[in-house]
């Protein structure tokens, strides 16, 4: 058989198995999420309901017009999270995002909210972990995750669990069960308060696992997963924590 038919063939059985997603650089994992999309546009489950299409604005429009309210104010302890016109961005204050569906692991407490992570002197910093349930090096990654929780909690280090392709916040806490993580919030970012995929869709993103760091101090956006190595997310809350 001619040698270029045969590699079309190879190419397009790729593409039916991993059904819109393709192998990134790295290692990692990237995914085509309009491929991806469910076909009635919505995720849900017996407990919720999670619009997951962004019909009045893309992530990407998102990102570039972040409402223009006055930042959410703590009146009980007068602290204000920082002004922003960034919803996502690298060096950038993060928009004041947050899941209100997300699913709490056995071990936490509290919402999945930047303004109260802002607001509690206890917190050092903020991880966001994206991933699939389709990407072959995720469950790696979270189960890394999952076995360094006294690290996490002895540098005020929080969890934000985001698995895309799940159908709702509780698919994707399953999902996190599974790679035995006790802690965190879950959520597949469909009920992202900016909007539907306001992280997981950004035009950072790119392959999974994908990990994104913020400082609490001011909820500026210091480190991005790049896709050639993984961030040493150890000595990251450390350093935060330092500051």
């Amino acid at each position: 058989m001619n040698d270029g038919l045969v590699r079309s063939l190879q190419i397009l059985c790729c593409l039916i198995v991993l059904a819109g997603c393709r192998q990134g650089s790295g290692g990692r994992y990237s995914w085509d999420a309009e491929a991806d999309s469910r076909a009635d546009g919505t995720a849900t489950d017996s407990d919720d309901t999670v619009p997951t299409d962004a019909s009045a604005d893309s992530a990407a429009d998102v990102a570039q017009d972040v409402d223009e309210a006055a930042p959410p104010h703590d009146a009980e302890t007068g602290c204000s999270y920082p002004s922003s016109s960034h919803a996502f961005d690298l060096e950038q204050v993060v928009a004041p995002m947050s899941w209100p569906f997300a699913v709490l692991g056995a071990d936490e407490s509290g919402t999945a909210d930047f303004s109260a992570f802002h607001c509690d002197p206890e917190v050092n910093s903020i991880f966001i972990q994206v991933a699939t349930l389709v990407c072959p090096n995720c469950p790696t990654r979270v189960r890394e995750i999952g076995g360094l929780r006294e690290h996490w909690d002895a540098y005020g280090a929080r969890w934000i669990f985001l698995v895309s392709d799940a159908s709702s916040p509780a698919e994707a806490s399953a999902y996190v069960d599974r790679n035995g993580v006790t802690f965190g919030w879950r959520s597949n970012d469909g009920d992202n308060t900016v909007g539907p995929g306001a992280v997981v869709g950004s035009p950072l993103s790119g392959g999974v696992p994908w990990t994104v760091v913020i400082r609490a101090s001011d909820m500026t956006m210091v480190y991005e997963e790049p896709e050639e190595w993984y961030l040493d997310i150890q000595s990251i809350a450390v350093e935060l924590a330092s500051e």
